[in-house]
This record gives C-alpha cells, sequence and structure tokens, in this order.
C-alpha cells in the first residue's frame, strides 16, 4: 500500500475520542474492564465518508490514548513518510483499515459466520446457545471444573454444535488429556493455546485426535510454517500484531492450508465491521471471533454488521472533538 496513492484520495481527516461503558465487568489477563476508550477516525475520501479507530487495550499494549493521538498527528502530517509495517498496532490498524479499503478492489465474498464467546463466568444464555460454535474461555488449569463446565455447556447447545476451548497456555500434556477423556471430545472443534511454548506443539498428532488453534504464538509460527500437524486454525488479533502481520499471518495460513479466525479484542463496531469486511474480502470459511461486540452497551457511530444485538448508536457528536489531522 503505497502511502501517496491512498492517501490522494483522502480530503480530510478528524479525530475523537470516546469513552464507552460496558454492560458488564468483564475479567481479562490483565485486568478487570468496565470500560473501552479510543480514538474514531473520520475520513472524507472520493468514496464517501469512512471511520476507522485506535483503541489501545489497557495492559496489553503501554501506550496512552494522548500516545496514540501523538503518533497519529505524526503520520499524517508527513504521509509520504507512511509505513504501516513499523507503527504500533492500534495505529497500524487506524490507518491500515482505510488505506486497504481505498486501495483493493471490493470481492463479492460470501458474508462470514460468527463464533459466540462464553467468558468466565458467563451464564449461557439463549442467544449464546443458538451459534453452531461457541468459544468457551476455560476457567484456569483446573481438570473437574473444567471438565464439569464443559459438559454442562454442551448440553445447553444444539447437539451438532460444537466448542472451541481457549486454554490460554496454562495446560500440560497429561492435564489436557486427562480432561479430554471426561468430555465428549467429538464435539470440540479446536482446542486454543493449550501450551505456553511453540515448541512443545511439534508431537500433537501423536497424542492426540482433536486438533488446536494457535493465538498467542500465532506470529511465531511464521518462522515455523511448516508445523501443520494437527493445527487447524491461527487467531490473528489485529489489535495485538498490527495491521501488516495480520495480513501475513492471514496468506502464510491460507497458503498452508489452515483456517484463519479473526479475534476482536473487545473493540468497538467500526472495528468490528472492518473485520467483518475483511472476512469477507479474504474469503475466510472458519466461524470468526466478533462475538465480544455483546459486552458493548452502545454501538459507535455506525451498527455492528456481525450480530443482531439491537444496540443505540454513539454518534461522533457525542464524543470528545481532538481536531483534524490532516
Amino acid at each position: 500500500m503505497d502511502s501517496g496513492q491512498w492517501l490522494d484520495q483522502v480530503t480530510r481527516v478528524e479525530c475523537w475520542r470516546y469513552d464507552a461503558a460496558l454492560t458488564v465487568t468483564l475479567p481479562t489477563r490483565f485486568g478487570p474492564i468496565a470500560s473501552r476508550q479510543g480514538l474514531m477516525l473520520r475520513w472524507e475520501t472520493n468514496q464517501g465518508i469512512l471511520y476507522s479507530e485506535a483503541a489501545p487495550f489497557p495492559g496489553l499494549q503501554t501506550q496512552s490514548l494522548s500516545e496514540t493521538f501523538l503518533e497519529l498527528q505524526r503520520q499524517l502530517s508527513q504521509p509520504d513518510a507512511i509505513d504501516i509495517a513499523t507503527l504500533s498496532p492500534p495505529v497500524s490498524l487506524a490507518l491500515g483499515a482505510i488505506a486497504y479499503r481505498l486501495s483493493e478492489p471490493v470481492l463479492s465474498g460470501s458474508a462470514p459466520t460468527v463464533c459466540g464467546l462464553l467468558s468466565e463466568g458467563q451464564p449461557l444464555s439463549p442467544r449464546l446457545a443458538a451459534f453452531d460454535t461457541l468459544k468457551l474461555k476455560l476457567q484456569g488449569n483446573h481438570i473437574e471444573p473444567n471438565a464439569a463446565l464443559i459438559r454442562q455447556v454442551l448440553d445447553g447447545l444444539e447437539s451438532t454444535a460444537s466448542l472451541r476451548l481457549d486454554c490460554a497456555g496454562n495446560w500440560s500434556r497429561n492435564d489436557l488429556l486427562t480432561l479430554l477423556a471426561q468430555i465428549p471430545e467429538h464435539r470440540i472443534a479446536y482446542i486454543e493455546d493449550p501450551f505456553a511454548a511453540l515448541s512443545d506443539y511439534s508431537q500433537w498428532t501423536q497424542d492426540f485426535t482433536t486438533p488446536f488453534a494457535l493465538d498467542d504464538l500465532a506470529s511465531q509460527w511464521l518462522s515455523q510454517p511448516t508445523l501443520t500437524g494437527g493445527l487447524a486454525a491461527l487467531v490473528v488479533k489485529p489489535l495485538v500484531v498490527g495491521f501488516a502481520t495480520t495480513q501475513l499471518l492471514a496468506k502464510a495460513a491460507q497458503r498452508a492450508g489452515i483456517d484463519v479466525v479473526l479475534s476482536s479484542v473487545y473493540e468497538s463496531s467500526v472495528q468490528l465491521n472492518f473485520y467483518y469486511w475483511l472476512a469477507q474480502q479474504w474469503k475466510l470459511s472458519a466461524a470468526q471471533g466478533f462475538d465480544t461486540g455483546q459486552y458493548w452497551q452502545a454501538d459507535m457511530v455506525e451498527h455492528a454488521r456481525c450480530d443482531r444485538i439491537i444496540r443505540p448508536l454513539m454518534p461522533i457528536e457525542d464524543m470528545e472533538y481532538l481536531g483534524r489531522l490532516r
């Protein structure tokens, strides 16, 4: 993406700051969160008005919103020098989303399916029970409580539905084998990040029949793309790895015949809509990880296309205006 070419299509960029409450306080590995803050960018282009956002996640990224704003300001003040691959992930997404949409032809891909998300301590609602695929965040590496939770959740789903188990790198080989022996293993789509090190997966097919997926280790897989035995999917978080690496991972995985799951980090409807559009453009067939939108009280600027929850819309005029960037 040549910055001169796509920026030639932009006539004005303005920035607002939002502070949006969530419906619940969510437990995360970085601590509980009750709201999300971010920067909303409004772009006037020759293709109409477009929006993007830069929303660093507390604990995941150390930069503040003020630092993010200054980085955006620097980049847009010298457009000939923009290299999206070198930017912080939030800023690379804010700029990369627009650059990609202005540079790439729109393809007619089918609407992506979405995987439901059941967070720790969250009850299985009728909405979640209706998903064909549901991601379940396990509670630590405790075998008996997690086995009981998995069986309980499966009992509440349709008999054809499957689970993705998010293990957060907490499990050993023996404990995972013990867990799988206590649950209906044929209903597990894959096990996400059970082990902490990439080398631990080299003998996967010798011990397990259920496939695995890589999330936190997805970027490391780029250096070992021959590790495919038992690997069902790369779970790619653009807010973690940035837009350029997201593209590299998606292309490498598709060449290897591995599913790509784009996964949001409690981002707004604007970012979810971009991910939804990317999944269409890239013809991603696996159920995508966009269900974090369920925790937002309101959609930002535009309604999310990836779910059927009717939320109020926060217009950009209700946000704090920070100024013109271009």
